[in-house]
């Protein structure tokens, strides 16, 4: 940050002097030198002209500054780069301003007179490449060995326990360079964990870093480097990350921006209401099916060009919460096949009893769709059931596909047809999912049941005008997400499997982990809050989400805490801190009450400790501190006095594959686990971001470690923590 103003306040000054000798403002004769030549000699040096060269280069040495200052601002290079540019541009601007000087001056000198100018110019030159020779040397001297030269590839060591295992680091007396000494680590590692605990992009330059540190009397000076933006972008423009299991599932990108967006036309659910009581249906009371086995009807869904086509369908099977719908072109009785795109009357059977298992467990824990409460009216079309409607989504069928769209559920059709051009609405309380995916990956279309199901009871709780029975709010992206996946995690390891290798393949903290650690190699590039909208991007952020989904139900409630953040008033960070504060007495901890919508303090103090987690998972860890592989593997909420059990399952991230690609950073090993640990290489931070760095040096410290460390500066809302293990 000094150096940026620093940077900044060269141009300025150059520009300044530029303007003042162009127009001969007061001062120009200073600062084009001629007080400092004797009187009698001033009028043999063509003034005007010497003012008008000199002018024409302060204002390219303006331009440079500014230049370069806008360059570490977008972290384009490094600060030692532009130290050393520094230099080097005053230094060639005084060598031109010294030959300007002699063009311009037209009187006679001794030989001597001449020689001892040379020599002084000499003089200052040689002091600038001095200083240009020590910033190089500075910049050159590193922070250990390691694998890669940024990445350390390292897990946390098995030591016992450390008596102070997480140091946050403060200023001392009002100094932001800091100085601590952890002594007896006896074999144990160090790792310096930056949290970013605010809601914007914190710039490299105020992430703070290791300035030096010393081990076995050994002092190392450290040169952090700095990662560009730019190095994001690339990535963020590439292909999507490897497959779950062969299978790359993608997201429905216009039911999830209808759920991010919700309509503003309050009126068009309440038109829906006058069209059921027109219907002679009684208000409140919750109509019986009125389609049975056999019967067809026809479905709005969009074709392979995104256009609104309607297909046929027949229900194949209606189970005791849902009525399932198969296209016509997608269901053979006979079919032996799994996987020519057609379902059986077994498969449609199965589908719906899977739907029906997974439901109660779905209304304990979250709560209900529109209308389909216990007395409820059915919702928009006043049908008892789910409506579930099996066909081949993007119409992008192949016999070996391994990737797509599995299911989605769109709020469109919660609202009549019509209501919003040429959007058409089904008008049922609908779910989608693909015919192809239903029939060769029966598990993977469970965990999309669950899913989407989460979706839909989602929008009915906070999406929907109040008219409606909503809460009429807007969701994130991320946190609509994490709590559908949260679903999947808690609801699907209790459910039966077709194959238990799928089944496995197919748990959030195998499919999401990855991407999730895979985040930490592409220099952070989404944060919590963020949701990327293709390709890596969008891969991070579903693990983003998810994993710190895991993080809260693993360390701050579990059951109790995920169901408490469907049933507030809120969404998103402040939701998180209300059922912080809700659970206090269960958790045992001491959370405040959030006053008012901005008061976040909750969820940022929770998310403080996040850090945590990524570095003490496994067997081995402190009692007392917060981990991914903490657990409750049975939990249970009751219902209306029924007691249904959930998984809440430990896992040790370090032993979690990282879905890294290997074209992206080819020195990569292959098999990679775990998040990965920087070398001391500094890079923005997103919006809520974590980031982990060490060395070699720092790892199974026998003796002491003193470590000399630069804070992010005031304000910057990031915090720096030393952990030990």
């Amino acid at each position: 940050m000094v150096l940026l103003i620093s940077c900044l306040a060269c141009g300025v000054l150059a520009f300044a002097s530029a303007v003042v000798m162009q127009f001969r403002l007061i001062g120009w004769n200073f600062l084009c030198g001629l007080p400092f030549v004797p009187e009698e000699r001033r009028a043999m040096i063509d003034s005007r002209r010497l003012s008008r060269n000199l002018s024409v280069l302060m204002y390219a040495v303006a331009a440079v500054f500014v230049a370069g200052a806008f360059a570490l601002h977008a972290q384009r290079v490094s600060p030692a780069f532009l130290s050393r540019a520094m230099l080097a541009v005053l230094l060639v601007a005084l060598n031109v301003s010294w030959i300007l000087f002699r063009a311009c001056d037209g009187n006679e000198y001794t030989r001597a007179a001449r020689a001892s100018s040379t020599r002084l110019l000499l003089l200052c030159n040689a002091l600038f490449l001095v200083a240009l020779l020590f910033f190089s040397s500075c910049s050159a001297s590193g922070a250990g060995t390691a694998v890669d030269p940024r990445i350390l590839f390292a897990p946390p060591s098995d030591a016992a326990p450390y008596g102070t295992p997480v140091l946050r680091l403060d200023p001392v007396d009002g100094s932001y360079v800091i100085d601590v000494t952890l002594e007896g680590l006896d074999g144990r590692s160090v790792y310096l964990v930056k949290e970013n605990v605010s809601s914007g992009t914190v710039h490299a330059l105020a992430t703070g870093s290791v300035a030096s540190y010393s081990r076995d009397g050994i002092t190392t000076r450290v040169a952090a480097e700095y990662r560009s933006l730019s190095d994001l972008s690339v990535l963020a423009a590439r292909s999507a990350a490897p497959q779950t299991g062969g299978i790359t599932r993608r997201e429905h990108e216009g039911a999830q921006r209808f759920s991010a967006s919700p309509p503003a036309d309050a009126d068009a659910y309440l038109r829906a209401a006058d069209v059921r009581a027109a219907d002679g249906r009684a208000a409140g009371v919750r109509a019986a099916s009125r389609a049975a086995v056999g019967d067809g009807r026809l479905f709005w869904v969009e074709n392979g060009d995104g256009s609104f086509v309607q297909i046929a369908a027949t229900l194949r099977a209606q189970g005791a919460s849902c009525d399932l719908w198969v296209a016509n072109a997608n269901y053979l009785a006979s079919s032996a096949s799994r996987t020519d795109n057609r379902l059986t009357l077994a498969q449609s059977e199965a589908l719906a009893a899977s739907f029906d298992a997974m439901k109660p467990r779905m209304n304990a824990l979250f709560g209900y769709e529109r209308g389909g409460a216990p007395g409820g009216d059915g919702g928009i079309d006043g049908e008892a059931r789910v409506a579930l409607l099996v066909y081949d989504i993007d119409y992008d069928y192949r016999s070996g596909q391994t990737s797509g769209v599995l299911g989605y559920f769109w709020g469109k059709d919660l609202y009549p047809d019509g209501a919003y051009g040429s959007i058409r609405s089904n008008e049922a309380e609908l779910l989608y999912f693909d015919a192809f995916f239903a029939d060769a990956y029966g598990d993977y279309v469970k965990t999309t049941l669950i899913h989407e199901y989460q979706h839909m009871v989602n929008y009915s709780r906070f999406s929907l005008p109040d008219s409606a029975g909503g809460l009429d709010l807007t969701v994130p992206t991320w946190y609509n997400e994490m709590l559908s996946m949260l679903a999947e995690d808690l609801v699907f390891p209790m459910l039966s499997h077709e194959s238990e290798t799928d089944a496995r393949d197919s748990y959030p903290r195998n499919s999401r982990i990855p991407y999730f650690l895979a985040n930490t190699g592409y220099f952070g590039l989404v944060g919590l809050t963020d949701w990327g909208i293709s390709g890596d991007a969008l891969y991070a952020s579903y693990g983003s989400a998810y994993a710190f989904g895991a993080y809260l139900a693993r360390n701050w409630g579990g059951v109790a805490l995920v169901s408490s953040l469907m049933k507030g008033n809120s969404t998103g960070e402040l939701a998180i801190a209300k059922a912080l504060y809700d659970l206090n007495a269960e958790n045992g901890t001491s959370f405040g009450n959030p006053t008012d919508g901005l008061d976040l303090t909750n969820f940022r103090e929770a998310f403080r400790r996040y850090g945590e987690a990524y570095v003490f998972s496994g067997a081995s860890r402190p009692a007392g501190l917060v981990s991914f592989s903490n657990e409750s593997p049975y939990s249970t909420v009751d219902a209306g006095g029924t007691i249904h059990d959930y998984d809440v399952a430990g896992f040790d991230i370090w032993t979690t594959p990282n879905w890294v690609k290997h074209d992206d950073i080819p020195s990569l090993p292959y098999a990679l686990t775990g998040p990965f640990v920087w070398v001391f290489e500094n890079y923005p931070l997103r919006p809520y971001a974590v980031d982990i760095q060490s060395c070699e040096d720092w790892l199974r410290v026998t003796g002491d470690l003193s470590v000399t460390v630069n804070l992010p500066p005031l304000g910057s809302g990031v915090e720096l923590y030393l952990m030990v293990r």
